[in-house]
């Protein structure tokens, strides 16, 4: 989302499906357009998977905000604490849930002008976008768990490699909008940030990238692709032993809370 340099991730499994129902009919009446009027929160999206056995009970959710500080305030107001109190109330024990926070540290734009932030507005109160069927977006998440040395290695090859030359190619790739670039913060609500290589946290990756489609046709598109080979092979003769991937998800864009 234009404009955000903290990211948050939230993936919930729901114990039903009527249960993921109920949720969002709470989160969409009652949580969403309070959460919006904090005037901190940039907007939140909603994805499935798009390949999942448990699609019908599972959801991710996504959060925008401009800096650290604006992410923190929020968290700190009122209605934030509203929501966790009612969610734990109402909700408890009916999900799983984990959750992220990252920094963004780098942002490329694909070579079309296809904007982000699409989406149809459906009620102007509440900031709800909902996405035509056959033209929600579709986000990938590929994410990396490297230790220091390793960390320090990628780092430098994707300045030297990944920025300059293979990145760019694939942006040239129709329908792909956006890259973006996180590493993993150890603030959830409050906390210190941790650099990538040093955290403590390892159930997370410490690296991701964000890559950011038009719809479902043209992320299967890239993913056929010879730019996504050359990409993938070169970067795997940089660590002959291996990359551990935690994160490689697609994520298909249902609707977005946004001003």
């Amino acid at each position: 989302m234009e404009g955000a340099n903290v990211i948050t991730f939230s993936l919930m499994i729901f114990e039903t499906a009527e249960f993921l129902g109920d949720y969002f009919k709470w989160a969409k009446a009652s949580f969403a357009p309070m959460l919006m009027s904090t005037g901190y929160f940039l907007g939140v999206e909603r994805g499935v998977p798009i390949e999942d056995k448990l699609i019908s009970r599972r959801r991710l959710s996504i959060g925008y905000y401009k800096d650290l500080e604006s992410y923190l305030a929020h968290m700190a107001t009122p209605e934030q604490d509203a929501y966790y109190k009612d969610i734990n109330t109402t909700w408890g024990g009916k999900f799983e849930r984990s959750s992220s926070t990252y920094l963004v540290v780098r942002r490329l734009k694909g070579v079309q002008s296809i904007p982000i932030n699409k989406g149809d507005i459906v009620d102007k109160d509440t900031y709800l976008k909902e996405f035509a069927e056959g033209s929600e977006p579709i986000v990938l998440l590929r994410g990396l768990g490297l230790n220091s040395d390793d960390w320090e290695k990628y780092d430098a090859w994707v300045k030297e490699w990944g920025y300059k030359i293979y990145i760019p190619l694939l942006l040239k790739i129709p329908g792909v909008i956006e890259y973006c670039r996180c590493w993993l913060s150890n603030v959830w609500r409050e906390g210190p940030v941790v650099k990538p290589g040093i955290t403590i946290n390892t159930e997370y990756p410490q690296d991701l990238s964000i890559i950011y489609f038009e719809n479902l046709k043209a992320y299967q598109n890239f993913q056929k692709s010879k730019e996504l080979e050359v990409y993938d092979k070169n970067l795997a003769a940089a660590f002959p032993g291996g990359l551990n991937y935690k994160w490689n998800n697609a994520f298909q864009l249902m609707v977005r809370f946004s001003k």
